[in-house]
């Protein structure tokens, strides 16, 4: 083959390929470089004092994997995310945060152990949460995760 055929070829793979990736869903919004994210305090990202700080926010926590829930929070539909529960890497009784992630990059969750350090990516939401015992209602953070490392 020539190697004017192959820089043809080889042109035409980029461009389809460019073409490909420029076709995405248009609900989908992109995803900020991991250098993007900001780094988050545990205990901060807790407490209501900082509520309007993180929400919407992309934020990049360091937590311990506490299990996996069922169904996932948010009003995002169960056939395409899974719940975790993370807990703080630094105080065993803390809060817990319930982190969301899409199925599609949820293969990392069967490599977790309990009480494994990771570092979760993700866009921090807000919900309503009413406590069964008390009725109370109470705004409250979650996390909608683009990326999760161990760490």
């Amino acid at each position: 083959m020539s190697q004017r055929r192959r820089l043809f070829i080889y042109c035409l793979t980029l461009s389809a390929a460019s073409i490909l990736a420029s076709c995405a869903a248009p609900e989908s919004k992109p995803i900020p470089a991991l250098a993007k994210y900001i780094e988050v305090d545990f205990s901060k990202f807790t407490k209501e004092l900082f509520f309007d700080e993180y929400n919407e926010q992309y934020v990049k926590l360091d937590c311990i994997y506490k299990g996996t829930g069922i169904k996932p929070v948010g009003g995002l539909p169960a056939d395409q995310y899974l719940n975790l529960s993370v807990g703080s890497p630094t105080e065993e009784y803390a809060d817990r945060i319930t982190v969301v992630i899409p199925k599609n990059i949820a293969g990392i969750v069967s490599s977790l152990n309990y009480s494994g350090k990771i570092r979760i990516y993700g866009q921090a939401r807000a919900i309503t949460v009413t406590y069964s015992d008390t009725g109370v209602k109470k705004e409250k953070l979650f996390i909608v995760a683009d990326y999760i490392e161990k760490l």
